[in-house]
Protein backbone atom coordinates (compact mmCIF):
# COMPACT_ATOMS: atom_id res chain seq x y z
CA UNK A 1 0.00 0.00 0.00
CA UNK A 2 -0.21 2.24 -1.73
CA UNK A 3 1.23 1.04 -5.11
CA UNK A 4 -0.78 -2.39 -5.09
CA UNK A 5 -3.93 -1.02 -3.34
CA UNK A 6 -5.16 2.30 -2.46
CA UNK A 7 -7.32 2.61 0.61
CA UNK A 8 -9.28 5.49 2.03
CA UNK A 9 -11.39 5.78 5.36
CA UNK A 10 -14.09 7.39 6.79
CA UNK A 11 -14.75 9.75 9.70
CA UNK A 12 -10.70 11.84 9.00
CA UNK A 13 -10.02 11.27 12.45
CA UNK A 14 -6.62 13.12 13.88
CA UNK A 15 -4.99 10.09 14.65
CA UNK A 16 -5.44 9.72 10.44
CA UNK A 17 -2.92 12.08 9.84
CA UNK A 18 -0.08 10.34 11.99
CA UNK A 19 -0.17 6.80 11.12
CA UNK A 20 2.58 5.44 8.53
CA UNK A 21 1.60 5.62 5.73
CA UNK A 22 -0.67 8.54 6.29
CA UNK A 23 -4.59 7.77 5.85
CA UNK A 24 -6.41 9.61 3.31
CA UNK A 25 -10.60 9.90 4.90
CA UNK A 26 -13.60 11.75 4.31
CA UNK A 27 -14.27 14.22 6.65
CA UNK A 28 -17.43 14.56 7.98
CA UNK A 29 -18.92 17.45 10.31
CA UNK A 30 -20.45 15.78 12.93
CA UNK A 31 -21.29 19.22 14.98
CA UNK A 32 -23.45 20.22 11.19
CA UNK A 33 -25.56 17.21 11.87
CA UNK A 34 -26.23 17.48 15.14
CA UNK A 35 -26.83 21.27 14.74
CA UNK A 36 -29.31 21.00 12.12
CA UNK A 37 -30.74 18.24 14.16
CA UNK A 38 -31.40 20.56 17.13
CA UNK A 39 -32.54 23.48 14.64
CA UNK A 40 -35.47 20.76 13.31
CA UNK A 41 -36.15 20.15 16.91
CA UNK A 42 -36.72 23.88 17.95
CA UNK A 43 -39.05 24.36 15.16
CA UNK A 44 -41.22 21.16 15.95
CA UNK A 45 -41.12 22.49 19.54
CA UNK A 46 -41.98 25.91 18.17
CA UNK A 47 -44.91 24.62 16.89
CA UNK A 48 -43.40 24.60 13.24
CA UNK A 49 -44.80 22.52 10.60
CA UNK A 50 -41.30 20.21 9.86
CA UNK A 51 -42.17 18.28 6.69
CA UNK A 52 -40.97 14.71 6.86
CA UNK A 53 -38.42 13.61 4.68
CA UNK A 54 -34.53 13.70 4.67
CA UNK A 55 -32.38 16.49 6.03
CA UNK A 56 -28.73 16.53 4.86
CA UNK A 57 -26.18 18.71 6.36
CA UNK A 58 -23.37 20.05 4.31
CA UNK A 59 -20.04 19.86 4.22
CA UNK A 60 -18.11 16.66 3.63
CA UNK A 61 -14.04 16.52 2.39
CA UNK A 62 -11.38 14.39 1.22
CA UNK A 63 -8.66 14.47 2.58
CA UNK A 64 -5.54 13.11 0.65
CA UNK A 65 -2.78 11.63 2.44
CA UNK A 66 -0.41 8.47 1.96
CA UNK A 67 -2.46 5.88 2.32
CA UNK A 68 -3.95 6.29 -1.64
CA UNK A 69 -0.47 7.28 -2.93
CA UNK A 70 -1.23 11.50 -2.79
CA UNK A 71 1.67 12.44 -0.09
CA UNK A 72 5.47 10.68 -0.27
CA UNK A 73 5.13 9.45 3.40
CA UNK A 74 5.40 5.93 2.54
CA UNK A 75 9.01 4.69 2.32
CA UNK A 76 9.97 3.58 -1.42
CA UNK A 77 7.42 5.86 -2.80
CA UNK A 78 9.43 8.08 -4.81
CA UNK A 79 6.74 10.01 -6.94
CA UNK A 80 3.27 10.56 -5.13
CA UNK A 81 -0.01 10.04 -7.67
CA UNK A 82 -1.76 13.41 -7.53
CA UNK A 83 -5.44 12.71 -6.67
CA UNK A 84 -8.34 13.86 -9.66
CA UNK A 85 -9.98 16.81 -7.50
CA UNK A 86 -13.63 17.55 -7.81
CA UNK A 87 -13.20 20.96 -9.70
CA UNK A 88 -14.41 24.12 -7.39
CA UNK A 89 -14.37 27.07 -8.32
CA UNK A 90 -12.94 30.06 -5.88
CA UNK A 91 -15.90 31.57 -5.06
CA UNK A 92 -17.63 28.45 -4.00
CA UNK A 93 -14.24 27.82 -2.18
CA UNK A 94 -14.08 31.01 -0.47
CA UNK A 95 -17.83 30.54 0.66
CA UNK A 96 -17.00 27.12 2.07
CA UNK A 97 -14.38 28.17 4.64
CA UNK A 98 -16.33 31.45 5.28
CA UNK A 99 -18.98 29.14 6.37
CA UNK A 100 -17.04 27.03 8.51
CA UNK A 101 -15.16 29.91 10.45
CA UNK A 102 -18.75 31.06 11.33
CA UNK A 103 -19.81 27.66 12.25
CA UNK A 104 -16.71 27.60 14.47
CA UNK A 105 -17.16 31.08 16.01
CA UNK A 106 -21.20 31.26 17.13
CA UNK A 107 -21.45 34.81 17.98
CA UNK A 108 -19.13 36.39 15.55
CA UNK A 109 -20.25 38.43 12.94
CA UNK A 110 -20.16 37.16 9.42
CA UNK A 111 -17.91 40.15 8.35
CA UNK A 112 -15.27 38.69 10.83
CA UNK A 113 -15.26 35.73 8.90
CA UNK A 114 -15.33 37.17 5.43
CA UNK A 115 -12.83 39.81 6.39
CA UNK A 116 -10.25 36.80 7.61
CA UNK A 117 -10.69 34.81 4.14
CA UNK A 118 -9.98 37.71 2.41
CA UNK A 119 -6.61 38.46 4.53
CA UNK A 120 -5.35 35.18 3.43
CA UNK A 121 -6.27 35.36 -0.03
CA UNK A 122 -4.73 38.73 -0.46
CA UNK A 123 -1.76 37.57 0.83
CA UNK A 124 -1.94 34.66 -1.36
CA UNK A 125 -2.45 36.38 -4.62
CA UNK A 126 0.57 39.20 -3.24
CA UNK A 127 -1.73 42.21 -2.87
CA UNK A 128 -0.72 41.59 0.89
CA UNK A 129 3.00 41.56 1.80
CA UNK A 130 4.41 38.13 3.07
CA UNK A 131 5.89 39.31 6.17
CA UNK A 132 5.74 38.41 9.75
CA UNK A 133 3.50 41.53 10.50
CA UNK A 134 0.75 39.93 8.18
CA UNK A 135 0.95 36.34 9.11
CA UNK A 136 0.93 37.37 12.56
CA UNK A 137 -2.03 39.69 12.58
CA UNK A 138 -3.78 36.67 10.60
CA UNK A 139 -3.00 33.97 13.59
CA UNK A 140 -3.99 37.11 16.39
CA UNK A 141 -7.85 37.62 14.20
CA UNK A 142 -8.04 33.60 13.64
CA UNK A 143 -7.70 33.12 17.74
CA UNK A 144 -9.48 35.68 18.66
CA UNK A 145 -12.60 34.45 16.33
CA UNK A 146 -12.35 31.14 17.34
CA UNK A 147 -10.42 30.96 21.16
CA UNK A 148 -10.09 27.79 21.65
CA UNK A 149 -7.45 25.98 20.46
CA UNK A 150 -9.26 22.62 19.44
CA UNK A 151 -11.68 24.39 17.42
CA UNK A 152 -8.87 26.18 15.58
CA UNK A 153 -7.13 23.05 15.21
CA UNK A 154 -10.27 21.95 13.16
CA UNK A 155 -10.56 25.24 11.12
CA UNK A 156 -6.57 25.57 10.66
CA UNK A 157 -7.19 22.31 8.73
CA UNK A 158 -9.59 22.87 6.75
CA UNK A 159 -8.18 26.41 5.65
CA UNK A 160 -5.24 24.23 5.11
CA UNK A 161 -7.26 21.87 2.80
CA UNK A 162 -8.66 24.85 1.21
CA UNK A 163 -5.01 26.04 -0.05
CA UNK A 164 -4.36 22.90 -1.46
CA UNK A 165 -7.56 23.03 -3.68
CA UNK A 166 -6.57 26.90 -4.66
CA UNK A 167 -2.65 25.48 -5.64
CA UNK A 168 -2.38 25.33 -9.41
CA UNK A 169 -2.44 21.56 -10.49
CA UNK A 170 0.92 22.45 -11.63
CA UNK A 171 3.73 24.19 -9.13
CA UNK A 172 5.44 25.80 -12.00
CA UNK A 173 2.57 27.65 -13.11
CA UNK A 174 2.67 29.75 -10.11
CA UNK A 175 5.17 32.85 -9.53
CA UNK A 176 7.95 32.69 -6.78
CA UNK A 177 5.91 35.16 -4.65
CA UNK A 178 2.26 33.27 -4.75
CA UNK A 179 4.52 30.08 -4.15
CA UNK A 180 6.49 31.62 -1.03
CA UNK A 181 3.40 33.01 0.23
CA UNK A 182 1.44 29.67 0.48
CA UNK A 183 4.44 28.42 2.03
CA UNK A 184 4.23 30.56 4.82
CA UNK A 185 0.62 30.21 5.37
CA UNK A 186 0.38 26.56 4.91
CA UNK A 187 3.29 26.61 7.90
CA UNK A 188 1.31 29.25 9.79
CA UNK A 189 -1.78 26.78 10.06
CA UNK A 190 0.29 23.61 10.80
CA UNK A 191 1.64 25.41 13.64
CA UNK A 192 -1.89 26.20 14.94
CA UNK A 193 -3.23 22.50 14.77
CA UNK A 194 -0.11 21.66 16.54
CA UNK A 195 -1.29 23.55 19.25
CA UNK A 196 -4.56 22.15 19.09
CA UNK A 197 -3.21 18.53 19.31
CA UNK A 198 -0.87 19.78 22.00
CA UNK A 199 -3.81 21.36 23.82
CA UNK A 200 -6.14 18.12 23.58
CA UNK A 201 -2.83 15.95 24.84
CA UNK A 202 -2.86 17.88 28.23
CA UNK A 203 -6.96 18.38 28.29
CA UNK A 204 -7.08 13.93 27.81
CA UNK A 205 -4.05 13.94 30.71
CA UNK A 206 -5.88 15.60 33.17
CA UNK A 207 -9.26 13.48 32.07
CA UNK A 208 -6.81 10.46 32.41
CA UNK A 209 -5.60 11.87 36.01
CA UNK A 210 -9.03 13.12 37.07
CA UNK A 211 -10.30 9.19 36.22
CA UNK A 212 -7.37 7.62 37.76
CA UNK A 213 -8.36 9.78 41.43
CA UNK A 214 -12.13 8.45 41.11
CA UNK A 215 -10.98 4.60 40.60
CA UNK A 216 -8.32 4.99 43.30
CA UNK A 217 -11.18 6.67 46.09
CA UNK A 218 -13.60 3.88 44.84
CA UNK A 219 -11.47 1.36 45.59
CA UNK A 220 -11.04 2.26 49.07
CA UNK A 221 -14.49 2.95 49.76
CA UNK A 222 -17.14 0.75 51.43
CA UNK A 223 -19.74 -1.35 49.36
CA UNK A 224 -22.52 1.46 50.94
CA UNK A 225 -20.91 4.30 49.67
CA UNK A 226 -20.47 2.88 46.57
CA UNK A 227 -23.70 2.54 46.18
CA UNK A 228 -24.71 5.75 47.56
CA UNK A 229 -23.32 7.49 44.63
CA UNK A 230 -26.42 6.17 42.28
Amino acid sequence: MPDEIAVIGFDDVDEAAFIVPSLSSVGQRFDEVGALAGRLLLRIIAGEEVPPGPYVAPSSALATRGSCGCRTDVDGLSEPRRATRVPRSPDALHTNLCTELTTSAPGRPVTEAESVVVAMEDLLDGRAANDDAALHGLARSLTRMVPDPEELQRVARHASEYLQELAPADPACGTAEESAAAKSLAMLLSELQTRGYAHRARRLENVVLELSAVAEGLAGSGHDQITSLA
